[in-house]
């Protein structure tokens, strides 16, 4: 982003792999530049995922740009700036009045009191989701202005919580038009996308974005100390010291480098010691955590994935050919870890390693 501020960037990766850190790091180091202003939305905290549609983004995107405004230069807003941004909160955000009310809401209601107002709200364009949004383009010319307030900076906007949608045609239809109007409007962009859309007949809904680029799990197997590293991010998040070494070093090991399952690895070890009445971690309470994990891993998978996983296992090759072999990837039961000079490697989490040996023999 700093080499070209305008690109349009998609950071694909699975569950727990880091994509929001990347994108508040970038974000941290972007804004150190005079030059450029950076805002981070996070769609799923303002509107509801599964009922996505046209116009939400640039909802998010345009109510984050004028909370900057407002911050950087409240005092010195233009008259006409300032109805810009009223207007586009009015169509983004629900907005509250105070109305008369008949006796039908007042029954409804179940209300005594004798006021004759209440306050209702006014659903936005982040609240109701299935309000139509033929309104965006109505929204150009505020934004326009909105973004104006900026016209010396690079604005570029990290827009987070996309890759937790339901379907790849979800993703196509909240970004088609939306990436288009912020594109428009001078913005560079950085997209969370979800990782089945990089095979296959999905990856058709990246073609929208100029780079792509791809969040693996940290390979612990890496000859570059990469134990060592997820290790210290756990002392990091551990500055009493409940955790023993020997807990960190499990803990590194049974996550496979999955920054979400090594911080979920580690709380519910520490709560299987809290109840078990001891102050620091050990490495049983990990292992305890860690076959819990596993058997969770294991719900709902059949005896073809069994063969997949027991492959894996045995060889590291996996390619995929099916939805079933795309869906042990998205779960992240098999792990892949890219190599620079050669074809990347694939292993089954950790955690499940043991339940498979016990289960080779299996009919």
């Amino acid at each position: 982003m700093e080499l070209s501020p305008t690109s349009v960037i998609a950071l694909v990766g699975g569950i727990g792999s880091g994509k929001t850190t990347a994108l508040l790091v970038a974000m941290k180091q972007l804004i150190q530049a005079e030059d450029t202003r950076a805002v981070y939305v996070d769609v799923g905290q303002f509107h509801d995922l599964q009922r996505i549609e046209t116009g939400v983004i640039v909802a998010a995107v345009g109510l984050a740009l004028c909370k900057l405004v407002d911050k950087s230069a409240r005092d010195s807003l233009n008259n006409e700036l300032q109805r810009a941004i009223q207007s586009f909160r009015q169509w983004a955000e629900p907005q509250e009045e105070w109305i008369p009310y008949d006796e039908l809401a007042l029954r409804r209601m179940q209300k005594e009191e004798e006021d004759s107002f209440v306050r209702v709200k006014e659903p936005g364009k982040l609240t109701l989701p299935n309000k139509l949004s033929d309104e965006l383009e109505s929204q150009r010319k505020n934004f326009a202005m909105i973004r104006e307030a900026y016209a010396s900076a690079y604005l570029i906007g990290f827009i987070d919580g996309l890759d937790r949608l339901a379907s790849i045609e979800q993703f196509q239809e909240a970004i088609d038009e939306d990436l288009r109007f912020l594109q428009a409007e001078g913005l560079g962009l950085v997209v969370t996308a979800p990782l089945l859309s990089l095979f296959g007949k999905y990856r058709t809904a990246l073609s929208r974005f100029e780079h792509i680029i791809v969040v693996h799990p940290v390979d612990i197997s890496g000859p570059r100390g990469e134990n060592e590293f997820l290790c210290e991010v756990l002392k990091t998040r551990d500055p009493d010291g409940v955790l023993s070494s020997e807990a960190r070093e499990i803990l590194a090991r049974d996550s496979g480098g999955v920054l979400r399952d090594l911080l979920a690895l580690a709380k519910a070890a520490a709560r299987n010691a809290y109840m078990l009445g001891r102050d620091t971690v050990t490495g049983p309470d990990v292992l305890v955590a860690s076959d819990q994990l596993a058997r969770t891993l294991f719900l709902g998978l059949g005896d073809d994935d069994l063969k997949v996983l027991q492959r894996i296992r045995k060889q590291g090759s996996f390619v995929t050919t099916s939805d079933r072999d795309l869906a042990l990837l998205m779960t992240r039961r098999v792990l892949e870890y890219p190599q620079a000079d050669k074809p990347p490697r694939f292993a089954v989490h950790p955690t499940m390693l043991p339940l498979l040996h016990l289960a080779v023999d299996s009919p």
